[in-house]
């Protein structure tokens, strides 16, 4: 095995060298807090095949890998010969790629059941033709591999073309999302972590949350008291859901400029690893920065800007939506429950995290951290719309949201099955009916606000935000 891959396969000297001294593992182990998401248990990978992970940078893919092989080595007792790792940034060609998978395969014994995990796998320059190579040879009929990326639509684009090669399982393929803030509150505060899961089971979908009355739901949620989440939730609008930003918060009380400069640094890389221009990137992110939440088209960023025409808008918000930096919601039609193609779409940041440092990279701010302070910590704009953000950006994790433009607007429209949830979100402390006069048209919805009670406004039922986002 290459010298450079031997720090990542530290399991084939011994279990132990691996456990104390691989990078992903051993930088875990100096975090005060580490987060194991579900995925670890969901990605069995006990059927024959070919699976893939995608997500954004540094979300935490490779470590996830790593926690993968570690419960394969441990709880499963795989034999370590018959698992490999390759971190694909090392490499350009899919020659290259051919090489040293091939010699992985030589190391195991593949009529016995065999791992492989190709990381990033998109740095490598038509990657797909190395996994077809060996797909056609029959490798994967007696293993399973999993290959990650940060670019969704690369990924699923590249994988139609192994049609009958990608195995029998039910799923083969998973997103890593940034830290929820339910996992997030779980992590930091473990003692609380049973009253929360309660109360989780109880409302396991937004649907069972808006139909109990307001008392019932306070009375269930009597163990977890709302100022204390909120406090918790100011947090989360530093760090989002970054393993990184939280740690370094935690420890510090401010997050530090190379964290920032980190995910700043992947989203430039990945404009200009298209042969896309920085500038654009620059000035679309400076327009989103005083719309986000509103309605806007290409046409609308394409006049603020020196970009000439609305298609190239529309590319790069695209590449970002692709990357999981955006989040693009689009109007809802309601007598289909699909997106309404002519109408504005909203555009959210993935993370309120990712929103702070690309917003402070734009506007040329050397520490992203005096932009969090300013406008997170001390509540100032655009505060109000990452907070609307958040809120859709996990809603969607889950459900399909759009958002209805009709007399007014509504935030979000959850949708299940025939039907569909409203949900509005109004960062006051006080709701005032003309600013409600379009979800007070439908019989069942949630709205989300500043204050600390769980209550009712009219027939609706209202929850702080911080409780929604534990919710959802």
């Amino acid at each position: 095995m290459k010298s450079e891959l031997l720090i990542h396969n530290l399991f084939k000297q011994s279990i132990d060298a691996f456990l104390k001294n691989d990078p992903h593992l051993n930088n875990l182990a100096r975090l005060r807090y580490v987060f194991h998401p579900s995925l670890e248990r969901e990605i069995t990978m006990d059927i024959p095949g070919i699976y893939m992970l995608t997500g954004g940078r540094q979300v935490g893919k490779s470590t996830l890998m790593k926690l993968m092989i570690q419960n394969l080595l441990g709880d499963k007792k795989v034999p370590p010969e018959q698992i490999c790792y390759v971190a694909c940034d090392l490499f350009e060609r899919y020659q290259e790629l051919v090489t040293v998978m091939q010699q992985g395969f030589d190391e195991m014994d593949r009529k016995k059941y065999h791992y492989l995990f190709l990381d990033e796998i998109t740095y490598v320059k038509d990657w797909d033709r190395a996994i077809k190579y060996f797909a056609d040879l029959g490798y994967f009929k007696n293993g399973s591999l999993l290959i990650t990326g940060s670019d969704s639509v690369i990924l699923k684009e590249s994988m139609k073309k192994f049609p009958g090669r990608r195995g029998r399982a039910d799923t083969n393929d998973f997103h890593y999302y940034p830290i929820s803030f339910y996992d997030y509150v779980c992590l930091v505060t473990a003692d609380q972590k049973m009253e929360i899961d309660t109360v989780r089971e109880l409302f396991r979908s937004l649907h069972a949350i808006a139909d109990k009355p307001s008392d019932i739901l306070a009375d269930k949620m009597a163990g977890i008291d709302p100022r204390i989440i909120s406090n918790y939730y100011d947090q989360y609008l530093l760090t989002g859901g970054f393993l990184s930003a939280i740690n370094n918060f935690t420890e510090k009380e401010r997050i530090d400029k190379f964290i920032y400069r980190t995910y700043q640094e992947w989203v430039i890389g990945n404009i200009l690893k298209r042969n896309k221009d920085e500038s654009f990137l620059k000035d679309i992110i400076t327009v989103l920065s005083t719309r986000l939440a509103t309605q806007l088209s290409g046409h609308a960023i394409a006049a603020q800007t020196e970009i000439q025409h609305h298609a190239t808008v529309q590319d790069y918000l695209k590449i970002l939506q692709d990357m999981d930096v955006l989040f693009i919601q689009p109007a809802l039609r309601e007598d289909k429950l699909s997106p309404a193609p002519k109408k504005a779409k909203k555009i959210h940041f993935s993370d309120p995290f990712i929103a702070q440092a690309l917003i402070a990279w734009a506007k040329r701010i050397d520490d992203p951290w005096e932009f969090a302070d300013k406008c997170i910590v001390h509540d100032n704009p655009p505060k109000a719309q990452i907070i609307e953000g958040c809120i859709s950006t996990l809603i969607r994790r889950k459900y399909p949201t759009f958002y209805i433009k009709a007399e007014s607007e509504v935030d979000n429209a959850v949708v299940f099955g025939r039907t569909f949830l409203p949900i509005e979100v109004k960062w006051s402390e006080h709701l005032r009916k003309n600013d409600l006069k379009q979800i007070l048209k439908y019989k069942k919805g949630i709205i989300g606000y500043r204050g600390m009670q769980i209550g009712q406004y009219e027939h609706l039922l209202v929850l702080p935000i911080p409780v929604l986002a534990l919710l959802v």
